[in-house]
C-alpha cells in the first residue's frame, strides 16, 4: 500500500483543491485515527498560502504551488505516490464523493500517472461523462483524454461511448431507472439504467461529442436514436425532439448529405408550428 501523503503534497497535486474533510480521511488512510485537529493546524500555520473555494482549499497561487512542489515533492516518484494515493481516494466506491467531485479529480490525476485503463472507465461511464460535458472546462477535458497523445491512440472513442449507450440502454429494460450518483457510495464505473428524459439527454449529449471529435457516422447515429427517443417520449412537437431534429441535420449537412439535411430542417419548422 501507498504510505500516506503529508497534506501539502495532496494539495499540490489535487486539481481543485482538497475540503478540510478530505485531507482528514487521506490523512487516516492506514492509520487507525487522526485528530480532526492535525489538520486544523496545518490549515492554520499554511493559511497565508491558501485560499477557499466552494469550500475547498486551494494553493493560492502558480508560484506558490511551483515553491510547495519544490518543497514536498522532490523526486517523480514521490508525486506518483502521492497521485496514486488520490486516485485510490476518489475512486473509492464506499466514500460520499459527489459525482462533481470524481468527474473533476480522478480523470485528471489517471492521466497525470498514465493509468489508462481507469482512464477510459472514467471517460466511458455515463455518470463522469455527464458531468464533465456539462461544463465547458468539462469539455475540454474530454477532448483531451480522447486525443491522440492519450485515449486516442489507445481505444476508439465512438465504439466505447456508444457500447457504454447501449449497455445503459439495454440496463432500462432490466430495472427502473435510476439518477446519477449523489454522494451516496456506489460503483462510478458501472453503467446506470436510464430513462425518459435522462435517456433522450444522454444519448443526444454523447452524439454532440462525437460531433466534435469529427466521428459524423457514429453521430449520426446517435442524433438519430435521441430523435427517436424524443419524439416516443415527448411527442412530436415537444422542444427536446425539435432539437434533436435540427442537430440531426446539423450532422448531415456536416456530412455533405445536403438534402438529407435541409428535410431535417424543414421537418423541424413544421414541428415548431404544431
Amino acid at each position: 500500500p501507498v504510505p500516506s501523503p503529508p497534506p501539502m503534497r495532496c494539495l499540490c497535486v489535487a486539481r481543485h483543491g482538497l475540503s478540510g474533510g478530505e485531507m482528514t480521511a487521506l490523512l487516516r488512510e492506514g492509520h487507525t485515527t487522526v485528530p480532526p485537529l492535525l489538520v486544523s493546524r496545518v490549515v492554520f500555520l499554511v493559511g497565508d498560502a491558501l485560499s477557499a473555494m466552494r469550500g475547498r482549499m486551494h494553493l493560492v497561487s502558480r508560484c506558490m504551488r511551483e515553491a510547495c512542489e519544490r518543497a514536498y515533492l522532490h523526486t517523480k516518484e514521490m508525486e506518483y505516490s502521492t497521485r496514486m494515493q488520490l486516485v485510490s481516494f476518489f475512486s473509492d466506491i464506499n466514500a460520499r464523493h459527489t459525482a462533481e467531485r470524481v468527474a473533476g479529480e480522478l480523470p485528471y490525476q489517471a492521466a497525470k500517472v498514465e493509468c489508462w485503463g481507469l482512464l477510459l472507465g472514467c471517460v466511458s461511464s455515463l455518470v463522469i461523462f455527464r458531468e464533465l460535458w456539462a461544463r465547458p472546462e468539462g469539455v475540454a477535458d474530454l477532448s483531451r483524454y480522447w486525443s491522440r497523445e492519450l485515449l486516442g491512440s489507445r481505444y476508439d472513442e465512438a465504439a466505447t461511448m456508444i457500447e457504454a449507450l447501449n449497455q445503459a440502454s439495454m440496463a432500462h429494460v432490466k430495472e427502473p431507472p435510476r439518477a446519477a450518483r449523489d454522494g451516496m457510495g456506489g460503483d462510478w464505473f458501472g453503467q446506470v439504467a436510464m430513462g425518459g428524459v435522462e435517456e433522450v439527454d444522454t444519448w443526444s449529449a454523447v452524439a454532440r461529442f462525437l460531433h466534435m471529435m469529427r466521428r459524423l457516422n457514429e453521430a449520426e447515429e446517435c442524433y438519430q436514436t435521441a430523435m427517436g427517443l424524443a419524439e416516443g417520449t415527448f411527442g412530436g412537437g415537444h422542444a427536446k425532439t425539435v432539437c434533436a431534429v435540427r442537430e440531426r441535420a446539423s450532422v448531415l449537412h456536416d456530412m455533405g448529405r445536403f438534402q438529407e439535411g435541409i428535410a431535417m430542417v424543414n421537418k423541424a419548422l413544421d414541428l415548431c408550428t404544431k
